[in-house]
Order: C-alpha cells, then structure tokens, then sequence
C-alpha cells in the first residue's frame, strides 16, 4: 500500500453503507412479517375449520361405530389444545392443555353431576373448566348440535396450536436481533472511533515531541553559554547583579528542564509506564510548587493550600502521575478565574476503602450537569481556547496505566468543584 494513503472511507460513503444496512433489515424485518403474517392467517382458518369439523361431527361419530375410529384418529392428530364440554358446560374430555387426559377416568366423567362425585375428581373437572375458560378468550367456542332436532348438545373450545404460538415470536425475535445487530454495530463504530482519535492523540504527542527536541537541545546550549559568560564578565559594569542573573538563569534552566521532561512525556504517550511503589506526597507537593512560582505570571490572584497526610506508597509512574496533577491543577486555576480565589490540594488515606486519593477543589463556578456529563470527553471543553483532552488524559493516566478511578467527587454553580483520583493501595 502506498505510503500515507489512508484506508478509512469518506463520511458520507459510510454513512451510506449505514443506511443501507438499515434499509435492509426493515425490509427483511417486513417481509418476514408479512409471511408470517399470512402463515398465521392460514394456520387460524386451518384450526378453525378443524374444530368446527370436530364440533359438528362429534354427535355423529359417538352413535355410528363405523365413523368413530376415523374421528378418533382425527382427534389424535390435532396439534392444538381442545376441551369438550356438555350443554351445561361440565367438561367431558379435553385434549393439549395443562390437564392431563388420563386424570380421570370415563366412568368417572360419566359421574358428573351426581352427587357421589368423588372431590379429586371435582378439583380436576374445575381446572379444566378454568382451561376452557381460558381457550374461549382466545377463540369462541364452537356449539355441536344434534343433527335431527338442532339441540346444543355441547360446545367444542379450542386455541391456538403450539406452530401459531412459535410464530408469534418471530416477530419479538426480529426485533431483538435487529436491536442487537443495531447496538454492536454501535459500539463497533464507537470502539473504531475511540481507537482513531488514540491514535490521533498519540501521534500528535510523539509529534510534538519531536518537534520540541531540536529547539531544547538548542536552548540548553544557550543558557551554558550565558552562564559561562555571566562567571567571566561579572563585575561592577554588569548592569544586572551577577548573583540576580545567575538565579534567573537558574529559574530558564528549570523551566528548559521542565519543557525537556514535557517532551519526553509526549514521546511516551502510547507506550507501557514503567510503575514503582513510592510515595505520591512529593510528586503532588512538587507539581503544586511549580504552578505557585508561576502564578504571579498568570495575573491571577488565587492561593494555592496543601495538605498532606501520611500515606502508604502505591504503584504509579512519577512522570504520568505528575502530568495528571498538574493539569488537574491548571484546570482549577482557570476555572477560578483572574480575581481572588483558591485552590486546595489534599492528599489522604481512605482506610475502609484501603486507597490513597489526590483531591484538587477550586472554589470557581463550578459545572452544570451537562458539563459533567461530558467533562472527560476527547475535545470537550468550555474555554474558548483550548482543545479539551486534558481531563481526558487525567483520566487515561490514572485509569488506563494505574488501574486507579478520577471521578468529579462534588460540583455545585458558583461553589466550584473538586476531582478526585484513588490509587488502591
């Protein structure tokens, strides 16, 4: 493949292929249903036609014992469940509900109105009228008259055979697999989406990086020569105080070690941390002493407070570890605000959930529910300036790498909010 050629397909030629595939399955989803729908109409005529047949010729077939064993086979044949009851709606037998047939005997049947009607065969008889109670609100029952006078001499109740019942779930089935087809086509999507935008990210970082390298190197370079000219030249017509121009080049030289150690974080993004057991007390106190030397310059009037507790060491990498804090700290500052404010970091020991948690509270606006529901989404961000992975790479860091949980342990308008990272110890 040649180089820099990219495999994904254009928008709009996936969002075809989307609305294809979706066309597809409502089409499938309809025929199926219109056949279904027509083998449903043709199995409830068949099974009406069968019971009516039944009722009509069960007069018949009990006097004639030429027809009898024919009826009888046919009987045996039916697939649908039918309960055969007198004028007066005493069942008199019943064939595919939830009653056995052998229950009760012929004789005792023969007994049904009687009063020496045994009770275990009076309990058997209720379910089964319960049963055809059932069956006539499904279907109404068939009457089955005498062929000479035109009584009613009994009904035939019947429902729907088990065929009918398997059919109606066709439809429920269809649209589960639909939802499930629809669903992981979703996190199918979703899954690629999340892998291109990591890998945007960490190409980006490896990067920059890159391109931060040349210009550190040159400025290291830059800073030795100054600091060589500053031991020879010092003297009384160095307008600067020597011991003052030392200490400022000493405060460059921290901050091009600081952008050497950015870089070298970025050349990183991607690959597998190395992680130690240490004490995150000082990874926490140094990344809150660099934003305090800094704030001056920002023209924000905000104080930083610390407080720390004895905590047991946990397994983290110091680099990421401080890189999460850090923008943890920076997202506070500028929710803040230039006026007066605060910012509290806190580092503690949860015994009963044997954890060690790093808080940073801001007493700025605070986030509304939608903010904090998108909050540590890629590109999610309420500055005018800024392109939104910071909590986003807090969350990587401390989730994917340490096996630890950020979350937005309080937020409130206008009193501010606090992040919360757990390491288990």
């Amino acid at each position: 493949m040649p180089r820099g050629r990219s495999t994904r397909l254009p928008p709009r030629l996936r969002v075809l292929l989307a609305g294809g595939s979706l066309v597809l399955l409502v089409g499938v989803f309809l025929l199926t249903n219109i056949l279904v729908g027509q083998l449903k109409r043709q199995t409830e005529d068949l099974s009406r036609w069968v019971a009516q047949f039944c009722a009509d010729a069960s007069f018949p077939a009990s006097a004639d014992t030429t027809i009898a064993p024919i009826f009888r086979n046919l009987v045996s044949k039916v697939r649908f469940p039918m309960v055969i009851t007198d004028e007066l709606n005493r069942p008199r037998a019943w064939k595919g509900i939830r009653v056995d047939a052998n229950a009760v005997t012929p004789e005792e049947i023969n007994r049904v109105g009687t009063t020496d009607l045994p009770m275990r065969v009076r309990a058997v008889l209720s379910q089964v009228s319960e049963e055809a109670r059932r069956l006539d609100r499904l279907h109404p029952p068939f009457a089955m008259r005498d062929p000479a006078s035109k009584r009613i001499i009994g009904y035939m109740h019947y429902g729907d055979p088990t065929a009918l019942q398997s059919l109606r779930w066709i439809a429920v089935a269809e649209v589960v697999a639909i939802l499930v087809f629809v669903g992981l086509g979703y996190w199918l999507l979703r899954s690629v989406r999340i892998h291109e935008q990591r890998s945007i990210y960490v190409g980006m970082a490896r990067e920059t990086a890159h391109q931060l390298g040349t210009p550190l190197s040159s400025l290291g370079g830059w800073l030795e020569l100054l600091r060589e000219r500053t031991a020879r030249e010092a003297g009384p017509e160095v307008r600067l105080p020597a011991e003052s121009f030392r200490e400022t080049l000493e405060e460059m030289q921290n901050d091009a070690d600081r952008l050497n150690m950015v870089a070298a974080r970025f050349s990183r993004v991607g690959s597998e941390p190395i992680l130690t057991y240490q004490d995150v007390v000082p990874i926490v106190r140094e990344a809150v002493l660099y934003f305090r030397k800094r704030l001056p310059q920002q023209s924000t009037r905000v104080r930083l407070t610390e407080q720390y507790e004895e905590v047991p060491p946990v397994n983290v990498n110091r680099e990421l570890l401080s890189w999460a804090v850090e923008n943890l700290l920076n997202n506070a500052l500028n929710a803040s605000g230039p006026g007066d404010g605060r910012v509290d970091v806190t580092v503690r020991r949860r015994r009963q959930r044997e954890a060690v948690e790093i808080e940073v509270r801001d007493h700025g606006r605070g986030m509304t529910a939608y903010e904090r529901e998108r909050a540590f989404e890629p590109g999610f961000t309420t500055r005018k300036r800024g392109w939104g992975l910071g909590l986003t790479l807090v969350r990587r860091i401390v989730e994917e790498y340490h096996g630890g949980r950020v979350d937005i342990a309080q937020t409130e308008a206008g009193k501010g909010t606090a992040f919360v990272i757990s390491f288990p110890t």
